[in-house]
């Protein structure tokens, strides 16, 4: 067999064993990925996200395995699909209230998230945030509603709306209480002291 055949039957070899590989590692990628994107997690910095995923996809496709061929382009589908939802249902249930509380019923008091914002924001009942910035000598207090970071995350900031923003020596320099269309955008960084205030029925009150 020359070398120019041997590379033929090899590539065909590689295409045929393709779908196998896909569906041993792309499904586990995927609930990996989701979890990862809904706890704010940097997926790429992981090492051993293949391994991961190999394990996770193993495990899946076993399972499915014994009620379905796996060679079914259907199944197939159905995998991918059901990663997706998988994923989804996973980082739910790792940001719900049901989590914390086992996490300290377990005496466990770190939180799982990698971004703290996460377990300080309340999207049921929300929740008034107090921004002291010691550099402009300005307080700004209002509806804390999101957050993010600068395209290339040297910043991150937090949203508020309803926002009142004044002195150190409580004159009021803009109200904006009552006009919910007017937001300020605060960098963490230039914050020294943030007050959160929750509503009694809020689930984030420990």
């Amino acid at each position: 067999m020359t070398e120019t055949m041997a590379n033929v039957v090899q590539i065909k070899n590689i295409i045929e064993a393709l779908p196998t590989l896909i569906i041993y590692v792309v499904p586990g990628y995927i609930i990996l990925w989701i979890i990862a994107f809904n706890l704010t997690q940097e997926i790429n910095k992981d090492n051993h996200i293949i391994l991961k995923s190999l394990v996770i996809s193993y495990l899946l496709v076993n399972l499915i395995k014994a009620v379905a061929p796996i060679d079914s382009p259907k199944t197939i589908v159905f995998i991918l699909i059901l990663s997706v939802f998988l994923g989804f249902a996973i980082s739910k249930f790792i940001t719900s209230y049901s989590f914390s509380w086992m996490l300290q019923f377990l005496k466990i008091y770190r939180t799982p998230q990698s971004n703290i914002w996460l377990d300080i924001l309340d999207f049921t009942h929300g929740v008034w945030a107090r921004v002291y910035i010691p550099s402009e000598k300005i307080i700004y207090e209002g509806a804390l509603i999101k957050y993010g970071q600068s395209g290339d995350g040297a910043n991150h900031y937090i949203l508020l709306s309803n926002y009142i923003a004044y002195s150190y020596e409580s004159e009021i320099l803009e109200d904006n209480s009552e006009n919910n269309t007017y937001y300020v955008a605060v960098n963490i960084k230039d914050i020294s002291r943030i007050e959160l205030i929750y509503n009694p029925k809020s689930k984030k009150i420990l």
